[in-house]
């Protein structure tokens, strides 16, 4: 989105991938805000941004609805989610994740339906889904799901 013209700002619990995410934009002459925070949680002021985007996030937040709700308060007035997520199921689950998993409500990705139930539950308007590849073209197995939602908030 810098690369485009865009004032950015981007957002991580870990300190170090704040600091690559700073030294990558930087690296590249791109001007970018990065904060160091919980995406369910978010402590930054409302109605800040036009679009909140997300890429393959809400699998690993044990609040998904919550964090939504979140990303609806800091956009302004018809601002969008938008949301890139799949479900790849068993395939890609990694042991680290083994004593978390059963804390996280999307754990594996979701189906489109799910995540769309969500969006619209953290009160999310206009909301609909774009496929964006058969899983096969990503490498993965028949029936691995990718897709984007988005949803305006009113």
């Amino acid at each position: 989105a810098a690369q485009l013209g865009h004032r950015t700002a981007g957002v991580d619990l870990a300190p170090e991938m704040v600091g690559l995410a700073r030294e990558k934009a930087a690296a590249r002459g791109l001007s970018a805000e990065f904060l160091e925070g919980d995406v369910e949680s978010l402590q930054i002021e409302a109605a800040r941004f036009d679009v909140v985007m997300e890429r393959h996030v809400l699998w690993t937040l044990p609040a998904p609805v919550e964090a939504l709700r979140g990303w609806r308060r800091v956009l302004r007035a018809g601002g969008e989610v938008l949301l890139i997520e799949g479900k790849w199921g068993e395939r890609s689950q990694k042991d680290e994740y083994e004593e978390i998993k059963g804390k996280l409500p999307l754990y594996g990705g979701s189906d489109a339906e799910a995540v769309v139930g969500a969006v619209r539950e953290a009160g999310f308007g206009e909301v609909r889904v774009e496929p964006l590849m058969e899983g096969v073209l990503w490498g993965g197995e028949a029936g691995c799901e990718r897709y984007r939602v988005r949803g305006r908030r009113g």
